[in-house]
């Protein structure tokens, strides 16, 4: 009688405590609804829905009704078709990215009016939390987390230059990485102190399963505005804030052609700056193309440009303490046919010109067992190179 009592109150008390297991996380109700409320915001009735070959969907939306215009500083946000200007430039390309096939970005073809965005869907958002549960942040250039091994170039942090963009020509990888690791290579730029008042913007690839379920090569983005220890922001468009203006190409999409080791390399030009209106632009230069930009409203501690800016790579360990390889996962031996390399690497000053980054810089490896950074000079000494990586392994914490 006893047992059947305790059976029955059990059976009612479960009953009452609903709840959803999604990517073997479990969500309180609370939870499921503010996703499904996420939901709603990001996926917005398309005028054309696109499937590419690996299964993402990429819906046509209204440039005027994309989701960006939800978040609550761009409720009245005029949106600004392309940069009060563009950065003034002297500088020549080198001969290596003379040498290189650049690669586009994934055209989505979508009608004019309309800007492509890849469709969400409630296992996306519930990766990307508990990826950033687990990482906390990917800035790599201060207060590194467990697990977290970056092999980057960086402005001195006690430097008090102000930089209004950053770019580089980056080679592109697909290196092999275990489901619950992910590797990066990425341009950062950031402005505060990380936990309590920061703004941060970075662009570039990654192969990262935790947020994808693939092993692909991606264009992947993030941003984050942390205001009196409250911090916002995302990947892509997993929240409101990246404004799209270009209808073919976007973020998040797949990289097809990826370099092979002492093959042919294969690599992509990114540039991200802040126009007269404050915006920061995100552009692939050689192809003149502007895919949006984030609004200066949504990055306050941004408004008067960037006191850190890196390039580089970042790996992110299993939970068992093991790390990726990084690039090509050889240490970076001055050939760039055999590691990870950046160069044409500029930054933007406050008279918007492009400078070659001669600065005062920092190289910072935080597992020098395991990844390491070459500087070099590009031939005829017409750029700022170098090069990034290595294989990975027991990295330490």
């Amino acid at each position: 009688m006893v047992t059947k009592v305790l059976t029955t109150l059990l059976v009612v008390l479960f009953a009452n405590l609903s709840y959803y297991i999604i990517e073997g996380r479990i969500l309180t109700d609370e939870e499921d609804f503010e996703l499904e409320e996420q939901l709603r915001i990001l996926n917005k009735q398309p005028i054309k829905s696109i499937e590419d070959e690996f299964g993402d969907v990429f819906d046509c939306i209204e440039i005027n009704k994309q989701p960006a215009l939800d978040h609550p500083l761009l409720k009245n946000h005029e949106i600004q078709m392309e940069p009060t200007f563009l950065p003034k430039s002297s500088v020549k390309k080198s001969t290596m990215t003379r040498k290189q096939p650049v690669v586009s970005l994934q055209a989505i073809d979508c009608p004019h009016g309309t800007v492509p965005i890849r469709r969400t869907r409630k296992k996306d958002l519930v990766r990307a939390k508990l990826f950033m549960e687990m990482h906390s942040t990917i800035i790599p250039y201060r207060d590194i987390k467990p697990g977290q091994h970056p092999a980057i170039v960086r402005s001195n942090l006690n430097s008090t230059d102000r930089f209004h963009g950053a770019g580089a020509t980056m080679n592109l990888h697909n290196p092999e990485v275990a489901d619950d690791q992910s590797t990066w290579s990425q341009i950062w730029l950031g402005n505060g102190i990380i936990e309590t008042e920061f703004d941060g913007i970075q662009a570039g690839w990654a192969v990262a399963p935790e947020l994808y379920q693939d092993h692909n090569t991606r264009f992947v983005t993030y941003w984050e505005s942390t205001s009196q220890g409250k911090k916002t922001g995302c990947f892509n468009d997993r929240c409101a804030g990246f404004v799209h203006v270009d209808n073919r190409y976007t973020l998040d999409g797949v990289i097809t052609k990826t370099s092979i080791y002492d093959g042919p390399i294969y690599s992509m030009q990114l540039l991200i700056f802040q126009d007269i209106k404050k915006n920061w632009w995100l552009t692939i230069p050689d192809k003149s193309i502007n895919i949006g930009y984030w609004p200066n409203t949504i990055l306050p501690h941004l408004a008067e440009g960037a006191s850190n800016v890196a390039w580089g790579g970042l790996a992110m360990a299993s939970a068992n303490g093991n790390s990726p390889v990084m690039g090509f996962g050889t240490f970076p031996d001055g050939n760039y046919r055999h590691s990870g390399f950046f160069w044409d690497v500029v930054t933007i000053d406050a008279q918007n010109k492009t400078r070659i980054y001669f600065g005062v810089k920092d190289t910072y490896v935080e597992a020098k067992n395991c990844y390491s950074i070459r500087n070099g000079v590009g031939e005829v000494v017409d750029s700022y190179l170098f090069g990034y990586g290595g294989p990975g392994g027991a990295c330490g914490a």
